[in-house]
């Protein structure tokens, strides 16, 4: 059989075309395909027949994600493929079926594409499988769509990639034709920039794309876009040149593509040009009746210019729409890199290489439409350049005149560069006074002149910061007009660079972490040299050394998940500096602390019984169908998420009707479902708990991070765990050295160290880097392992008043810690002392409803409805001293030497992560990340750690919700008010939430909001 230039079937043309029409949903009736494609034999054209019979009944439009632990809908064709579950059926295509499905243990969706079983059969379908899962496979960016795995498990072909939310650009595009409302320039050059930047990437390592288009990009809900289908893409380094028949999509194709000429990444550059035109003009460059005209058209005219179809396009961006669709490569971008530094320029208001249209191509064009009468026209020029000679020596003179002009401009530029600076100081220094009056404004009365004070103050900041704004753009403006009138005039890059790196500061102050890190890469980017940026944005040197010497350090990076996954969220997760993370960042998980059987402190544990240990409900002890490690679905047909769902499900509403006399229970295990009903759980004879608590169970199948792998393991009876969703997986792959570690570089930024030797506890450290800042030495002594005591977290000295280690509990202190106390005999004569309400759990007004009262032998007891592992709650400042030196004095009865207080505000910045963030998981907020109001469905106080984010990075719990906490420091002493830190139950709103956000309350006041933590010192120190 005759084969094609890269070995295809020149036999199997026409069923490859019909294939491309039917991937793209545009496959026509094959009667009247096959009867233009004549070259078609008989096996051929019955494989196009059912392909169309296939394409036409394929559904079109994706179902809604499900999620990790989902329950797998009914009548999927595999229960598992290639060790993946499948859980719903998302969309089908001419080639393939794509379905979501997740990875047992890792708890990670994926989109599992997976070919027809008709395909099965075609060298072609096969083929295009086979070259995505190799193109793809070898591209790691934000951009494009990642290939985790792919494979082949009993004759199905399987390609697993990521689970990719939001939807297609062709579906953004339609949409907005009908509502009538063009695409923003500014939107669609944000996308064309990464687009660029993302084949950029696939051309240096070989890939060209050759078909971008609509359909094959995708906007996330970040509207960040993701580049699709690498289906007919070719290997540079497979192929000395792309040739052969024309594949792609007309409307997209670049002209050598269509006449069949060698083709490289230029021809994406033609496509996303073409993609950009249809963003903005609301339609592709070229349209036509037929694929035959659009064709033609393609090959010998000109795209309507985009400021005619679309009038508010600016002129830049027209510029390089136009440049990307020239019909010779050559006069195109140079590559998809170029294409992406003019697109960033439009979006940085710096000027662009692109030029628009001018005399010579429009002449261009106008002789390719018209050759008879460009013979004529060619004698007329002759003649004009004649005249062209007189005018060289004012252009020299123009020139030089323009050198000047431009210098002069720069020179304005940093300028205003230094007024923007200087402004920055002003506005800091009246922001605090601010800010100190208006907080005298919440606790104190303030005079007439005061108040008069404060709003000249207001207005200084905003007057401020308006003149600042003005002096940033007018300073782009100058660069702007000196880069017009010389492209070369020197100095202007290195004054935007230092423009935006006066931007990060900004950022930096907001404790905006994604724009500050914007502005870091705009200014990196443009001061190639560093000379600009070096101080600022430089490296810091930073020391590690242990006692004794020679711990692993294991080094971590802070970042946004979000800056690592499109799909992440917006809080900070530990990166190893060096090496493989083994566990994906941000995953929740299990941290083991006290370690037994194949578990040592450490370890991760990420799956119980195959599921996922995020939000897990489990049975415990089984009865009748449901097996032990079943997980718990619904109740009456209500969705159980978390504990807090399994434990509200079974009580009723406040205000609402009683629980059902007989209730319906869904459990799933192995794949299987089993329903029980009866009046309760316990009348069953089950139990469940969380991820948590049935871990501690012991005797379940596990998959944990064990020893720098991941293993199966029967989890032991006598483990503790606590949840996190900031892993540390500690390997060989992650250790940056051993101690002493003298003087290395680190990039500014906030890190994670933690230290580790054999027959010593793990100790974490964590340290913010500045450039320019003097050598960072983190100094710890490491302790014998079981010498912290248990339920407390050691917090190693770093800088100022927290220079020295202590102790502090990891957890809010609980109920029944507190009862013990409050039943002390020595307690109890104080209640009895009189004097007014004291040391008891008690509202504001004194003994309320609901709140702690005695039983006849005079001893308290809980309510009924609290439970004693929630944190204790409605004490003053007062009794919660009085807990601490009970706490002192039953330690030293028994012979110990420790002392208990409650923390200095120092001691809970430094347990919290320090005061570089608004919260532990940085300075993006979300109700339900921690214990709020908005958490659930109802606010009601829950026990501790049930909420992993809300973790510092030394492993302190429930810093930023829960309840008040009352710290050993004044917030205002002359009005006698004590300081409280951290958000509460019954808070929405974010300021209180904020670590160092405070409250200040009278030391005898109680209420639902407040409780408390303590610290822990030894003689010495720790």
């Amino acid at each position: 059989m005759e084969r094609g230039p890269e070995g295809e079937s020149a036999e199997g043309l026409a069923y490859e075309s019909y294939l491309d029409a039917a991937l793209r949903g545009a496959a026509e009736d094959p009667a009247a395909f096959l009867a233009r494609h004549t070259e078609a034999g008989p096996e051929e054209r019955a494989r196009i027949e059912a392909l169309h019979r296939l394409a036409a009944g394929a559904p079109r439009r994706a179902a809604a994600p499900a999620g990790p632990g989902a329950p797998a809908e009914q009548g999927l064709p595999f229960e598992s493929l290639g060790g993946f579950r499948l859980l719903r059926h998302l969309g089908s295509g001419g080639m393939g079926t794509v379905f979501e499905a997740e990875q047992p243990g890792l708890g990670r969706s994926v989109a599992l594409k997976v070919i027809r079983s008709e395909l099965r059969s075609s060298p072609e379908a096969l083929e295009r499988f086979r070259r995505e899962a190799r193109a793809a496979a070898r591209l790691r960016h934000a951009n494009i769509v990642s290939v985790h795995s792919a494979g082949e498990q009993d004759g199905v072909r399987w390609l697993a990639l990521d689970l990719t939310p939001g939807r297609g650009l062709d579906e953004v595009l339609a949409e907005a034709r009908e509502r009538g409302e063009p695409i923003p320039p500014a939107r669609a050059a944000r996308w064309g920039a990464r687009l660029a930047r993302a084949l950029e990437y696939a051309h240096a390592r070989g890939i060209v794309h050759r078909d971008v288009k609509p359909s094959n990009v995708r906007i996330g809900p970040d509207d960040q876009p993701l580049l699709l289908d690498f289906g007919i893409a070719r290997d540079e380094d497979a192929a000395s040149t792309l040739t052969g028949p024309f594949v792609g999509s007309a409307h997209y194709a670049a002209p050598e593509q269509i006449a069949g000429r060698p083709a490289d990444g230029r021809a994406d550059v033609y496509a996303l040009g073409a993609t950009l035109y249809e963003c903005l003009a609301g339609g592709p460059p070229f349209r036509a009746e037929t694929v035959d005209r659009v064709l033609h058209r393609a090959l010998t005219e000109d795209p309507e210019p985009l400021r005619r179809a679309r009038p508010g396009v600016p002129r830049d961006l027209e510029a390089i729409v136009l440049k990307a669709l020239e019909k010779e490569p050559a006069r195109r971008y140079a590559g998809a890199g170029a294409m992406a530094e003019d697109l960033e320029a439009l979006l940085e208001f710096r000027p662009v290489r692109a030029r628009p249209a001018g005399a010579w191509r429009r002449v261009r064009a106008w002789a390719r439409a018209r050759p008879a009468l460009a013979s004529a026209a060619a004698t007329v020029f002759v003649a004009l350049c004649a005249a062209t000679v007189l005018l060289a020596s004012s252009a020299r003179e123009a020139r030089a005149r323009a050198r000047r002009e431009a210098a002069s401009e720069v020179a304005l530029a940093r300028g205003r560069l230094e007024a923007f600076r200087q402004g920055r100081v002003e506005a800091e220094r009246a922001e605090t006074i601010m800010a100190r009056l208006r907080d005298e404004l919440e606790s104190q009365y303030l005079t007439e002149e005061d108040d008069r004070d404060l709003e000249r103050r207001e207005d200084e900041v905003h007057a401020l910061r308006r003149d600042r704004e003005a002096a940033f753009h007018a300073a782009f403006e100058q660069l702007r007009r000196a880069e017009q009138a010389d492209p070369a005039v020197e100095g202007a890059e290195a004054v935007r660079a230092e423009l935006f790196v006066e931007r990060w500061r900004d950022a930096v102050t907001a404790q905006d972490a994604s724009t500050a890190e914007f502005y870091r890469g705009l200014a990196l980017s443009h001061d190639p040299s560093g000379e600009a940026t070096r101080g600022a944005l430089g490296s810091g040197s930073v020391s590690f050394r242990s006692d004794p010497p020679g711990a692993e350090v294991h080094l971590f990076r802070l970042v946004e998940q979000a800056s690592l996954d499109p799909g992440g969220e917006h809080r900070l997760v530990p990166v190893p500096a060096r090496g493989a993370a083994g566990v994906p960042p941000g995953t929740f998980a299990l941290r083991v602390v006290r370690g037994a059987g194949d578990l040592a402190p450490g370890d991760l544990v990420v799956g119980i019984a195959g599921f996922p240990v995020r939000d897990l409900v489990l049975a415990t002890r089984g009865a009748g169908p449901v097996e032990r490690g079943s997980r718990l679905l619904s109740v009456d047909g209500a969705p159980v998420r978390d504990e807090w769902d399994a434990e509200a499900l079974g009580t009723p509403a406040p205000g609402g009707g009683a629980v059902p006399a007989e209730r319906t229970f869904l459990f799933e295990r192995g794949g299987g479902r089993a329903e029980v009903r009866g009046p309760g759980l316990a009348a069953l004879g089950i139990e469940v708990a969380g991820p948590r608590a049935a871990a501690e169970a012991g005797g379940l199948p596990a998959r944990a991070w064990t020893r720098g792998a991941f293993r199966e393991v029967l989890l032991p009876a006598g483990i503790e765990v606590r949840p996190t969703a900031t892993p540390l997986p500690l390997s060989p792959g992650t250790l940056f050295g051993r101690t002493p570690v003298e003087r290395t570089p680190l990039d500014r930024g906030s890190w994670l160290a933690v230290f580790r030797a054999e027959g010593r506890e793990d100790q974490r450290f964590h340290l913010k880097v500045d450039a320019g800042q003097p050598p960072y030495v983190c100094a710890v002594a490491l302790l014998p392992e079981g010498a912290s005591p248990q339920g407390f977290v050691r917090v190693p000295g770093s800088k100022g008043r927290a220079a020295r280690p202590f102790w502090i509990q990891e957890r809010e202190t609980t109920c029944a810690e507190y009862l013990e106390f409050l039943n002390d005999p020595e307690t109890l004569a104080e209640v009895d002392a009189g004097g007014g309400p004291r040391r008891f759990p008690r509202g504001e007004a004194g003994p309320s409803r609901g709140h702690w009262l005695r039983d006849p032998g005079g001893r308290f007891a809980l309510p009924p409805d609290w439970r004693p592992d929630w944190p204790v709650l409605g004490v003053s400042f007062e009794d919660a001293e009085a807990f601490a030196r009970w706490r002192t004095g039953r330690e030293r009865a028994a012979g110990g030497t420790a002392s208990y207080a409650l923390p200095a505000f120092h001691q809970w910045l430094a347990a919290a992560g320090g005061c570089d963030r608004y919260f532990p998981f940085g300075s993006r907020f979300r109700a339900k990340w921690v214990k709020s109001c908005f958490a659930r469905p109802r606010a009601n106080p829950e026990p501790g750690m049930r909420f992993p984010r809300d973790e510092s990075t030394h492993g302190v719990f429930d810093m930023s919700g829960s309840i008040c906490e009352w710290l050993d420091e004044w917030y205002d002493e002359a009005r006698g008010l004590r300081r409280l830190a951290g958000g509460c139950w019954a808070f929405g709103k974010s300021d209180p939430f904020k670590i160092y956000g405070a409250a200040g309350w009278k030391p005898d006041r109680a209420g639902d909001e407040a409780g408390f933590r303590l610290v822990r010192t030894e003689e010495g120190g720790p």
